[in-house]
């Protein structure tokens, strides 16, 4: 379904049911993911039908009851190409897609470019942390890092909850279980509710 191209780590599709023109500058981006749109540059097609198409062979039977109930859904895709965080979400009647690359390789804090000392933070037993910042900032990377980093060096039984689940960690040192909002738990809420029954050391 998804097949990358170069570097290309963003898509986005979105166009009303009944058609809009694709310009060449973006064709050509767009055929760097080899997902087979069907369109000729400078002709009209029906975008939002396509999309409904395309994703609706990607997502779960639960999934497409959530989109038509909720018009919206955050989801992950795996696939030979890659990990993918995508995006669902209707717009003037239509449907409306976005998927974003997700590194399969989870960076070192010190690639970051973070403070030092959030190394030695991650290692606390104790404690609370807030990652905060706007949308694309690298919030869940960063976080990501550090549960890498409670992962290779101490002995903890990490759970997170997540939505959707993006990078995916082994267990090494520590035990870590990721659980994804409508696939592992009903919500943040249902899942933080019962999280102490499961004997976490780190809460994520």
């Amino acid at each position: 379904m998804f097949a990358v191209s170069g570097i290309a780590v963003l898509l986005f599709l979105g166009g009303w049911e009944t058609g809009f023109v694709v310009p060449e500058s973006i064709a050509g981006s767009l055929r760097g993911w080899e997902i087979n749109l069907p369109f000729v540059p400078g002709q009209k097609f029906g975008l939002g039908a396509y999309i409904a198409n395309l994703v609706g062979g990607i997502l779960s039977p639960e999934q497409r009851r959530r989109v038509q109930e909720e018009g919206e859904l955050d989801f992950a895709y795996q696939s030979e190409a890659g990990r993918f965080r995508c995006n669902i979400y209707r717009q003037r009647g239509s449907l409306a897609f976005t998927a974003r690359l997700i590194s399969e390789q989870i960076p070192k804090l010190t690639e970051l470019g973070v403070p030092a000392f959030m190394h030695e933070l991650a290692l606390k037993k104790q404690g609370l942390i807030l990652i905060t910042g706007p949308n694309g900032h690298g919030k869940s990377t960063t976080l990501a890092s550090m549960i890498d980093v409670i992962n290779r060096e101490r002995y903890a039984n990490i759970i997170t909850i997540e939505d959707p689940v993006e990078y995916l960690h082994h267990h090494q040192q520590s035990n870590v279980n990721q659980r994804e909002v409508g696939n592992d738990t009903k919500s943040f809420g249902e899942g933080l509710r019962r999280i102490f029954r499961q004997n976490p050391d780190v809460i994520v």
